[in-house]
């Protein structure tokens, strides 16, 4: 049963009650913090974006959940990999604790596949609707639920290919409802994803929805999607479309009332029109809980493992596929087992390559956000294309796929320590260290982090972090001469000390950035090793004796003030 287990005070499960809510999206952070009025009555967070963050994602979400109750919902599960070792034994642990500090009311993620082996897609990729995938899904889910201690719930999701099975296939929904029968967990069902493939696979939305055993339903959720020549694509770009509407009302008809989640991951509106759309969702009359659920308690069931012949041929498959998804290159072997989608209908390879797409899209979109610094240089669309070309990706978090950019540019000097410059914020940001592991309490400077760059880069990169528009290809650096000997040879001159810190009166966690003096660096490198203020003092009047008395009092005063050093 969702959201039975025991927390905090503070923490405990809150159940919102068959009531409308919003997926959690930063756009939106200053407004349901700001105080003003909300008409929300809860939110669902995407479980990635807070499962490797201590920083001020994690603040926020904690924030957001003492005042409302929270879902999470997930992306990377990969509940359908042949792979035994998905997930990582990293991944779970990190979600357990999250679900223990935030008792969301609800946990979910996808019923698909996301990885096989060390390459990571970061897209929700279908599975076959069969005997021998059901098995591989229902052994997998139960090792995840018997790992948290609860039951989760499986959203069926939107699909622009699908497998041919070597057995007898069975419908999406018997497959869905089987899961959910043998293991305990429940379905989010989502509602958008129904009415996209209807069109793209040619079946009844209706008879879907009224095929779904109402006991395992769990919360719903519904979007816009979009239509693009032949495929209806889930795009959550725009609000629902009449026919979710209409398949939504049928759905709390002849399945019941849950909780309703609206979704807007594109072109997100204020958050004003996004609560206007949920009044649709939303009826006066719905009862306040949910039917009593029929899954069974845990400790779940130990089942008879699937066959090692089973789980090689499906690991197979997915392994051709996901090898055709970043080379462009399908085997027929692999296209003889695939069956295109649309209507009209596109053929098998068509298909694979709108999986494709969206996979570079989306890479691109990652490298873009985390190397926006770069993007003054003139080859940055070269170095991004040429970095995706030779790097797939390995790791849930989408944010650490650009580790490898700053030894990947290591021949353009300038525009390497930038790309480093870009990495280090971003691990601080969510209080990691190198390698993804948390910053360990190092005592009185575990919230600070210095690093060291050359002027010409620091140039680049303070004006992008304080939003300065600057023209790079001045005559300060050579705009096609990056990686020229003479870039090379002025970045190995003076190194500029850069402070990364966190304020702990700060409550959401926020990073800011200083440029020290070199005296400055000296004293905070010598503090944080611990020597005494008396050691550090004499050093300083050794090495700086130019050095002013308030020039030192006023950066005591800077780190005192931000509780990063108390005398």
């Amino acid at each position: 049963m969702p959201g039975d287990q025991p927390g905090s005070e503070s923490t405990r499960i809150q159940w919102p009650g068959c009531t409308a809510g919003l997926g959690l999206r930063r756009e939106h952070y200053a407004h349901i913090l700001g105080g003003q009025k909300i008409r929300t009555n809860w939110f669902e967070a995407i479980t990635e974006n807070y499962l490797d963050s201590q920083g001020r994602p994690r603040a926020i979400l904690r924030r957001i959940r003492e005042q409302y109750p929270l879902a999470l919902h997930g992306v990377s599960l990969s509940i359908a990999s042949a792979d035994s070792n998905i997930p990582s034994p990293r991944y779970l642990r990190r979600w357990k604790e999250l679900i223990q500090e935030i008792q969301p009311f609800l946990v979910s993620d996808h019923l698909c596949w996301t990885r096989s082996g060390e390459i990571q897609s970061h897209d929700l990729l279908p599975v076959c609707y069969d005997e021998e995938w059901l098995l591989l899904v229902c052994e997998n889910l139960d090792r995840v639920q018997n790992f948290l201690g609860t039951s989760i719930a499986l959203e069926n999701v939107s699909s622009y290919i699908s497998w041919k099975s070597s057995g007898s296939e069975i419908p999406e929904w018997q497959f869905l409802n089987e899961v959910c029968h043998r293991t305990g967990c429940g379905l989010l069902l989502d509602i958008n994803n129904v009415c996209v493939n209807s069109h793209n696979h040619g079946f009844s939305a209706e008879e879907f929805v009224d095929s779904i055993d109402p006991a395992v339903v769990w919360q719903y959720h519904v979007a816009g999607h979009s239509l693009l020549k032949s495929l209806r694509f889930d795009t959550h770009g725009q609000p629902m479309q009449k026919e979710v509407r209409d398949l939504f009302y049928r759905a709390r008809q002849c399945i019941g009332p849950r909780p309703v989640l609206l979704e807007r991951d594109q072109d997100i509106p204020e958050f004003s029109e996004l609560e206007d759309e949920l009044v649709s969702l939303e009826s006066p009359d719905l009862r306040t809980q949910i039917p009593e659920a029929r899954g069974r308690s845990l400790p779940m069931q130990v089942w008879k493992p699937t066959s090692l012949q089973i789980r090689d041929r499906i690991g197979a498959n997915q392994k051709s596929f996901l090898s055709a998804l970043f080379s462009g290159r399908a085997p027929s072997s692999l296209a003889d087992q695939l069956r295109g989608a649309g209507d009209p209908r596109l053929d098998e390879i068509q298909s694979l390559d709108v999986y494709r797409q969206s996979a570079l899209a989306r890479l691109e979109e990652a490298l873009e956000e985390l190397f926006a610094p770069l993007k003054g240089f003139s080859k940055y669309e070269d170095w991004m294309r040429s970095y995706i070309e030779k790097n797939t990706p390995a790791t849930h978090n989408l944010s650490d796929y650009g580790h490898g950019m700053a030894a990947a540019l290591v021949h353009t000097p300038v525009a390497s320590e930038v790309a480093r410059a870009c990495i280090l914020y971003q691990r601080f940001f969510h209080g990691q260290r190198p390698g993804g592991n948390w910053i360990a309490d190092a005592g009185t400077f575990h919230d600070v982090a210095l690093f060291s760059m050359s002027e010409q880069a620091a140039e680049i990169w303070e004006a992008y972090r304080n939003g300065i528009e600057q023209d790079r290809r001045d005559a300060r650096r050579p705009a096609e001469g990056e990686g020229s000997e003479d870039s090379g040879q002025r970045s190995a001159g003076t190194r500029i000390a850069m402070l990364l810190f966190r304020s702990p009166s700060s409550a959401d966690g926020t990073v800011r950035v200083r440029r020290l003096q070199p005296f400055e660096a000296g004293v905070l490198v010598r503090l944080m090793r611990r020597q005494s203020l008396e050691q550090t003092m004499e050093w300083l009047a050794y090495a700086f004796a130019e050095v002013e008395e308030n020039q030192v009092r006023d950066f005591f005063q800077f780190l005192v003030t931000n509780g990063l050093y108390q005398p």
